[in-house]
Formats: structure tokens, sequence, C-alpha cells
């Protein structure tokens, strides 16, 4: 059945430098990879073609943040874009 996702307190790349967003990071708590936890996808129960829009949603929600200058939220938002094609390529491939 359906697992929860856990907050593992890392995520879009709170702990690193500007430098470093989109990098390839250890991940947890599954695998030490984003591309190993990625393999452990074996069934999408979102509308893939969505997830585009929440490359917008990151980018329009994290320029609101007084914190965050605008060369972090355009690296945020690019990686999260990247991943989110990676996401649609390896669907794309199981189906």
């Amino acid at each position: 059945g359906p697992a929860p996702l856990f907050d593992n307190g890392t995520s879009l790349w709170c702990e690193s430098l500007n430098s470093e967003i989109g990098t390839e990071l250890p991940a947890m708590p599954f695998k030490d990879t984003q591309k190993k936890q990625l393999a452990l996808v074996k069934e999408c129960l979102i509308d893939i073609n969505g997830i585009d829009a929440c490359v917008e949603i990151v980018r329009n929600t994290l320029s609101t943040s007084p914190y965050l200058d605008k060369e972090r939220v355009t690296r945020i938002s690019e990686a999260v874009a990247n991943r989110a094609r990676g996401l649609k390529n390896y669907w794309s491939k199981l189906n």
C-alpha cells in the first residue's frame, strides 16, 4: 500500500550553498542518491503532466521570502525543474 513520506529536514537544499544547489547531494532515508531512490518508484499516483506546475509554484512561493536572494530562488527553481524532467523521463520509460 501507499507509504507515508517523511520530512527529513533537508528539502530544497536548505543546508546547501547556492553553488551546491542542483548538484547530486547525499539522499535519505531509503537510498543514498536521488537516482537510486527514484528507481524504487513503481507506480505514480499523480498526473505526471501536472508536475511542470510545481516548478512555478516553487519559484513564486520562494520569491516572496525575504530570506532568499534572487540567485538562490533561481537555482532552486531550476533544480526543481531538472528533477521534474528527470521524473517525467523515468516515468515515460516505465510505461
